[in-house]
């Protein structure tokens, strides 16, 4: 009995003394202060961000290449190669997805591109459809699983800052930085999103946010805009002709017309030949005002009489009446849909309907290309041997795309490259495939490719001709007098000397230049 007391009254002291004052006492000081630490860590809310960081890095770059082997087993081996390319945007160094994707290491380390490599995957094809197998939905679970680690490390770094300036208002910088760094990474996987735009301050131009560095490109791009929509409305003064040359002497019938600078015959009768004379004509007249050329060369063209057939048979038949021997109508009519048959006189087969238009068109882009390279040599000399096929194709669609907003190709091959992309009314489908070679590090080199290519050679295919059409676009926004002096120099003395008179870089420089522009401006 006594000692349960002595035991009770024990007790009673030890938590007397806890309730009175432990600091009184050196040994229960120290005995709270571990007790007090163990409860209440103090927390490296940095480190821990940072590891946070690290971690989302890991897991992005394993998404992508879980949705790698999802094409791959859907069969779906040319898509599943541009998933495996978006690892390198959080693992850059990672050498089995470099090789893979077309890259070898140099001696001294650094990464190059290997061409050879980069060809055989361009070759790839999906066994499948994209579509079919839902690769759509696929990839846009895959995107918004990455997009949210992203936009969770943006919050958390948002939310530290803000408690962190309560006690420091400088504390709080850091935590911008951080946070600007992860709503980067939102914006790298969805460009349009609102969240990461408003935390980044971002403007807006036309209603939606954007970039602040675009702004002077979007408000260039609006002006070309509406110059092409005023003339792709331009009346012209046309008047119908009989019908005669190749498609007469071949037993052809339909009707002609002419306007001031062209005459199309077609057999698809004189409404349409005078329709696709007004389409000429706006042609020129978008060539003279965007590239700012002297008028004169809408009399310099040295083809502007156009024939439109709405078959290879008929086309096989005027050809013949052009003298062509039978054995060089068969190969011409395997590959092309559309050539010049006799001097001057350029054959296609079109419908009568908005292909037609685009076809005419686009071979005024082509021969007002040429007159105006006659003209450039006058000016500045030619010391090379023609006009590049790039930069006369990169023109006819430039005029093209901008009258009508045509995605028809007349010449190289296009095949399927960008059909798994949904065409978007209010979205350049062909910018957002410029786009995608950028952000998957398949663009175009200009310096060692795009210049070179070949339409003889059928090397001018889809990523070419893209490449082309938005390298112009990017020239003409950043500054539309040297985007003029460009081609004028361009035509007569080649893309090296242009880029070399015109810009004072290398190509690899305005090239860079131009990665920054596709992905942040539009």
């Amino acid at each position: 009995m006594r000692m349960r007391t002595k035991l009770a009254l024990t007790t009673l002291a030890i938590a007397t003394t806890f309730a009175c004052g432990v600091a009184e006492s050196p040994v229960g000081a120290r005995f709270a202060g571990t007790a007090y630490a163990q409860q209440k860590p103090e927390v490296d809310l940095a480190g821990e961000w940072d590891k946070a960081h690290e971690t989302a890095l890991r897991e992005s770059a394993k998404a992508y290449e879980t949705l790698y082997k999802w094409c791959k087993d859907k069969k779906l081996d040319f898509t599943a190669i541009g998933a495996r390319r978006l690892i390198l945007r959080y693992d850059p160094e990672n050498e089995e997805v470099r090789k893979f994707v077309g890259y070898m290491k140099t001696p001294d380390g650094k990464w190059e591109r290997n061409e050879a490599r980069r060809d055989s995957i361009r070759e790839e094809a999906d066994i499948e459809d994209p579509k079919a197998q839902k690769y759509p939905e696929k990839e846009l679970s895959t995107n918004k699983s990455v997009l949210g680690k992203w936009k969770g490390l943006a919050q958390k770094a948002k939310k530290n800052g803000e408690d962190a300036a309560k006690v420091d208002p400088t504390a709080a910088e850091p935590w911008a930085k951080k946070a600007a760094l992860a709503w980067e990474r939102v914006l790298q996987v969805d460009s349009s999103n609102e969240e990461a735009h408003k935390s980044l301050q971002h403007p807006k131009f036309g209603g939606k946010y954007v970039r602040p560095e675009a702004v002077p490109f979007l408000k260039m791009r609006d002006e070309r805009k509406q110059g092409g929509l005023k003339r792709a409305a331009l009346p012209f003064k046309t008047e119908t002709i009989d019908m005669d040359g190749l498609l007469k002497a071949a037993g052809l019938t339909g009707g002609a017309a002419k306007s001031e600078h062209v005459e199309i015959n077609t057999v698809h009768g004189k409404e349409v030949a005078a329709r696709l004379c007004t389409w000429a004509e706006r042609a020129l007249t978008d060539f003279v005002e965007i590239y700012g050329v002297d008028a004169d060369v809408k009399n310099r063209l040295g083809m502007n009489k156009f024939d439109v057939v709405k078959d290879k048979t008929e086309l096989e038949k005027i050809s013949a009446a052009g003298g062509w021997p039978a054995a060089k109508v068969a190969e011409y009519t395997k590959y092309f849909g559309g050539y010049q048959i006799v001097p001057g006189q350029y054959a296609s087969t079109n419908s009568a309907g908005a292909d037609a238009d685009d076809s005419v068109m686009h071979r005024i882009g082509h021969v007002v290309g040429e007159a105006a390279r006659n003209m450039a040599i006058q000016d500045v000399g030619s010391p090379n041997g023609g006009i590049e096929d790039y930069l006369q194709e990169t023109i006819a669609y430039d005029l093209t795309r901008r009258l009508t907003g045509t995605t028809l190709t007349t010449c190289g091959t296009f095949g399927k490259y960008g059909m798994d992309i949904e065409p978007n009314p209010n979205r350049d489908i062909w910018i957002e495939l410029a786009k995608r070679q950028v952000e998957y590090d398949d663009d175009v080199p200009l310096a060692t490719r795009l210049w070179k290519v070949s339409l003889q050679n059928q090397d001018l295919k889809g990523p070419e001709t893209v490449k082309g059409y938005a390298l112009i676009q990017f020239l003409f926004e950043s500054d539309v007098e040297k985007g003029r002096k460009f081609v004028w120099t361009a035509l007569a003395q080649g893309t090296p000397k242009a880029v070399e008179t015109v810009y004072g870089i290398t190509m690899e420089e305005l090239d860079a230049q131009y990665r920054d522009w596709i992905l942040k401006s539009w």
